[in-house]
């Protein structure tokens, strides 16, 4: 009986180390499949077989599911956009479901933040698992979101303007851009008198 244990443990140990090498091929491999992904997505090589997108054509010709298609393209573009990350997941200190993750938080309105702080993000991800690096990315897409708020308020306050031209006819022609407050107060000013009687008698005017 101990003898058949000691065969069991050793035979279980060398399938074991079998098993964790051929898992670490698999992410040598995903490795190598984005790489080869990243570095043909700006020449559009799947339109040459009728694909409509590099998704579609992992789907037609790679014979992946949808899901697996978006999440290919996205690690591919992820390492393009973000070559900290890209070297660091060549290099296996992160992993695909760290792209993925970051995948699910940054995209197109939030990319320049996550550009600009991506050494601090990688930081993280070297050091945390899966569940502890998404909490990092909540507590980061909050300070993201509040910063972009922050800019468009300005942008909007940078663009208020108004123009008011004569026509010819001797009247005015108005025109412009007001900042949320400024359109709020006038909006409300025009509603509280669009009852008003005509001077000249007919019905009140409507608010156009």
């Amino acid at each position: 009986m101990c003898s058949q244990s000691i065969v069991d443990v050793v035979a279980v140990r060398e399938q074991t180390a079998e098993l964790v090498a051929l898992c670490d091929r698999m992410q040598s491999l995903q490795v190598e499949l984005t790489a080869v992904l990243g570095s043909w997505l700006a020449s559009g090589w799947w339109a040459v077989d009728g694909a409509r997108s590099p998704e579609e054509w992992l789907g037609l010709f790679g014979r992946l599911g949808s899901g697996d298609a978006r999440s290919l393209v996205a690690r591919a573009r992820w390492c393009e956009q973000l070559p900290g990350f890209g070297a660091a997941f060549a290099a296996g200190e992160v992993t695909a479901a760290h792209l993925d993750a970051m995948g699910r938080v940054v995209n197109d309105r939030r990319l320049d933040h996550a550009v600009r702080d991506e050494q601090a993000l990688l930081a993280a991800a070297r050091q945390e698992g899966i569940a502890a690096f998404e909490a990092t990315l909540a507590g980061w897409r909050q300070h993201c979101d509040h910063d972009l708020a922050a800019d468009d308020a300005e942008t909007i306050w940078e663009d208020r303007r108004v123009h008011l031209r004569p026509d010819l006819f001797g009247g005015w022609q108005l025109s412009g851009r007001l900042d949320p407050d400024g359109g709020a107060a006038l909006s409300a000013a025009l509603d509280a008198n669009r009852n008003d009687p005509d001077p000249t008698g007919g019905p009140p005017r409507s608010l156009g």
